[in-house]
């Protein structure tokens, strides 16, 4: 973390490694951790990796993003009893896009039917 408190990864390699920016804050990775860890009694509705992500991406469009996260690595946004969790933060420190991900969960029965909309013909 620099002085201004943004975060970085670093993963260290033979030649050395480089910092990269995960997080515009310490507290935009504390949310995304509470989002996390609250999703955790959540249903998973969906889930996939890069190969779906752009597609993924446009749909997010139509839901309110989290702001409060400011993640360079990770983005969460709400949808109507439902929440879209894209985590890149792997994929940027590795500079491997295969590695990002992204998964969809579901809070009751109705915000399932609701992402389930959402995904529909994604996965």
């Amino acid at each position: 973390m620099n002085l201004d408190g943004v975060v970085y990864f670093m993963f260290p390699e033979a030649e050395g490694g480089e910092y990269v920016k995960v997080f515009g804050s310490v507290e935009g990775m504390i949310e995304s951790d509470a989002l996390h860890a609250e999703c955790m009694s959540w249903d998973v509705a969906g889930r996939g990796g890069f190969e779906s992500l752009g597609e993924l991406r446009q749909r997010c469009l139509g839901l309110r993003l989290a702001e409060e996260v400011d993640g360079c690595g990770e983005a969460w946004f709400f949808g109507d009893g439902f929440r879209v969790h894209i985590w890149e933060t792997w994929a940027k420190v590795f500079a491997r896009d295969d590695l990002s991900r992204w998964a969809v969960w579901t809070r009751d029965p109705a915000g399932r039917e609701n992402a389930m909309k959402f995904l529909l013909g994604l996965v």
